[in-house]
């Protein structure tokens, strides 16, 4: 049976940092899971002179900006780490680029497929890593059950089912320290269920090639922007994986929790974070292992660890190896290029096929300018 550790990799003191806007997902992530792992935040830039009295005064940080370009030109920046939302990404990768700088990208990682695309393409004529922080993957509960699937520990996997009912957000479901994501395109599934879709293909081992999304409005709602989604995806192995999202949630009952069929048995897990962001510090994740072959038996883990804030450790830290092993890293830009593209097929398949399935060679088709 492979570990159940949870692993946040090894990072490295020897690489600054500097961080690309200091708003509520740095201030309640980001800066606390560096200064748990003790990597160094050299430097930060946001426009905002409160964030820039926060970076320095909360957090330490020696040199503040109001430009970005001028924090890359700090001779101690080795990694960029960009927690600004996506309309901003293609002209900071650009900067970083210019200036050598290794990128860290706060997902979504672009607004497009294409646009995803053409930053991929810059990074690699640049010589630079780029990464996109999909922290999800660093979760205890979703670690372990993807090295668990990976082995083979439960036989082969079929099928992923996911749910999640959120709690406290109100209508529509939007974390209340982000009010710019109102304005996001799609920002149902680019900056909330785009976490559980990475995850589904990500734990099953197998590329997505197609999908099926519906969304809709609860009565009352009050605004146009969609409050839930139901999604089917389909993988290039035959399996499949269900996603069912729904983040204004009223109930007492909010869960992030997934469950994975496989021959010999099921992993059943929860994410603790959706606990954690109501209040209940002391609820991380767990995982149990459902085993019906041979002989029945269960094995139940849980972990102290969580998503947030110590996942974001595990994105920084596995870039850093990756620049210093001289390899990819676990989340690329190329490798997240499958997940932008499941968005758009979702897209699709929502606003154009009334839910029906639509390929992801389609998808990447009209996202390249076919018809």
């Amino acid at each position: 049976m492979p570990s159940m550790e949870h692993d946040l990799g090894r990072g490295s003191e020897a690489l600054g940092i500097g961080l690309v806007g200091v708003g509520w997902i740095a201030r309640l992530a980001h800066l606390p899971a560096y200064r748990k792992a003790g990597f160094r935040v050299v430097a930060a830039a946001d426009p905002a002179p409160e964030a820039r009295r926060a970076a320095a005064e909360e957090w330490g940080v020696a040199h503040v900006y109001a430009d970005y370009e001028e924090m890359m030109a700090h001779p101690g920046v080795a990694v960029v780490d960009v927690a600004t939302p996506a309309d901003t990404h293609p002209a900071v990768v650009a900067a970083a680029v210019a200036a050598g700088k290794h990128l860290l990208l706060q997902k979504p990682f672009a607004r497009s497929y294409a646009e995803a695309l053409s930053m991929v393409r810059s990074a690699e004529a640049g010589g630079v890593r780029l990464a996109v922080n999909q922290n999800a993957r660093w979760a205890p509960a979703y670690q372990v059950a993807q090295r668990l699937v990976a082995h083979g520990a439960l036989g082969e996997a079929f099928l992923f089912e996911h749910a999640f009912r959120g709690g406290g957000w109100g209508m529509p479901g939007i974390p209340p320290q982000a009010g710019w994501y109102r304005g996001v395109r799609h920002g149902l599934l680019y900056e909330s269920a785009i976490h559980y879709l990475d995850a589904a293909w990500w734990i099953m081992g197998s590329a997505p090639v197609r999908a099926a999304c519906v969304w809709g409005q609860v009565p009352l709602q009050g605004t146009t922007r969609e409050a839930y989604a139901l999604i089917t995806v389909q993988l290039a192995d035959g399996a499949y994986a269900t996603v069912s999202f729904y983040p204004p949630h009223r109930g007492d009952d909010p869960t992030c929790s997934f469950r994975v069929h496989a021959q010999r048995g099921n992993l059943v897990g929860d994410v603790g974070w959706v606990h954690w962001w109501n209040s209940q510090r002391d609820r991380g994740d767990w995982l149990e292992i459902q085993v019906d072959e041979p002989h029945p038996a269960r094995h139940r883990r849980s972990w102290r660890t969580c998503w947030f804030p110590d996942a974001f450790r595990g994105a920084m830290a596995d870039l850093m190896d990756a620049v210093q092993a001289g390899r990819e890293p676990l989340c690329s830009g190329a490798d997240n290029l499958r997940t932008m593209l499941l968005l758009e097929a979702c897209v699709l398949s929502a606003d154009e096929r009334q839910g029906g399935f639509v390929d992801l060679d389609e998808a990447r088709q009209r996202a390249s300018g076919g018809t």
